[in-house]
């Protein structure tokens, strides 16, 4: 076992360098973040249900149905009890209860400490051993239980490398591809050092049943559940990853060229989308003249609008309102225009600002009768075209 002045001096020394790591860690976990949440990407969600399977599948084998039976607690008796009185208390017997009772009978009080060690499998099945009275029979049970300890460990294993490779969990998934590899080894190294290094004769001084540990029992139980956490949290840190809610990274400048590029490459395609229409609009006379007598009937729809009654009180409760040195700069930093120079909106759109910040009881109806009136004019939908977009488009 590891002393206390061990370990005071394993953190006296290791101190200085974790705990700026920690705090930096933690405070990187508190700080609010600017990115987006997005949801779990379906590479993700593969990766997520990989690492679900796994710790649902570790925490079904800790349930008693699939534990190893304990001889010991099933008939609640010492270990010292007579093998003929152990195995009379059984309710029923089985092949392993017969092959554990010439074991128990052959090699006595030693053998029934291998038993709490190596569990019932491992003594009944080591072909290593011959005579369990032999010296050397604690290192055979431990050539012998090497492959059922790094069995569950290895499976365990081969799904956090499924779960957190490229090609199954995606980019989210595969930045965790160490941290969860070597968590499952050192899951793994842990299990076999406990075997290794338990003092099996510690049990040869417990004189009830309470003072017997049950090593093989209790390892198996912890050594499951630890695959179990482990899992819970490597599938925590991808949740949390994948939906931008921590160790959120920027991206690579490569990235970033590649996202302005196809950002580019859109509006380059948009521009010459819309050349092409203005100039099948302009070139033929019947397009022509339904654009002439559009913008005709906009101008004598938004100059009667301007003339009601209602129009004019919103107008001007809202510019009485309104902060022109302000709404200026606002102008500048925003889109650029300089000073002295007018706003070039059309009457629409300066109407519906207009609308907008008039609070009124009216502002939801003038901006209703604006859609109104603009539905009698047919010649933007007899193009096939939005009527609110082409105008302003051509």
């Amino acid at each position: 076992m590891v002393s206390w002045s061990t370990i005071q001096s394993a953190l006296l020394f290791f101190g200085p360098m974790l705990l700026p790591r920690i705090i930096a860690f933690y405070r990187s976990l508190r700080a609010p973040t600017n990115a987006t949440r997005v949801p779990v990407s379906p590479e993700a969600a593969r990766a997520l249900n990989l690492i679900f399977a796994s710790a649902a599948v570790s925490l079904i084998f800790t349930l008693p149905y699939f534990t190893p039976n304990n001889i010991f607690s099933k008939t609640g008796s010492r270990l010292q009890t007579p093998t003929p009185v152990l195995f009379n208390r059984l309710p029923s017997s089985t092949p392993q209860d017969e092959t554990l009772r010439h074991i128990f009978a052959t090699g006595g009080l030693e053998a029934r400490l291998q038993y709490l060690r190596f569990g019932p499998d491992v003594l009944c099945n080591c072909p290593l051993v011959t005579d369990p009275k032999a010296q050397d029979v604690g290192m055979s049970y431990l050539i012998c239980a090497l492959p059922s300890l790094l069995k569950t460990h290895l499976m365990h294993l081969l799904f956090l490398g499924l779960a957190t490779s490229t090609r199954l969990g995606g980019t989210s998934a595969a930045r965790w591809r160490t941290a969860a590899v070597l968590s499952g080894i050192a899951v793994m190294i842990a299990d076999v050092i406990s075997v290794a290094t338990y003092e099996h004769q510690r049990n040869a001084r417990a004189t009830t049943y309470s003072d017997v540990e049950n090593f093989f029992w209790t390892r198996y139980l912890v050594s499951h559940l630890a695959i179990c956490i482990t899992d819970a949290v490597i599938g925590l840190l991808i949740w949390a990853s994948a939906t931008n809610r921590a160790f959120v990274l920027p991206p690579t400048p490569a990235l970033q060229l590649e996202a302005s590029t196809k950002s580019l490459e859109t509006s380059l395609a948009k521009y010459k989308a819309l050349s092409a229409i203005r100039n099948a609009v302009m070139r033929e006379s019947g397009f022509r003249g339904k654009l002439n007598e559009y913008w005709r009937k906009e101008g004598e729809i938004m100059h009667e609008l301007f003339e009601e009654r209602e129009v004019l009180e919103a107008v001007n409760a809202t510019l009485g309102r309104l902060d022109v040195d302000v709404l200026t700069r606002d102008a500048e930093l925003d889109i650029g225009v300089s000073v002295g120079k007018s706003l070039s909106l059309d009457d629409e759109v300066f109407l519906r600002a207009i609308v907008h910040f008039d609070m009124g009881t009216n502002a939801g109806r003038l901006s209703k009768r604006i859609d109104v009136k603009r539905s009698f004019c047919p010649y933007p939908i007899s193009l096939g075209f939005n009527s609110h977009s082409l105008p302003k488009l051509i």
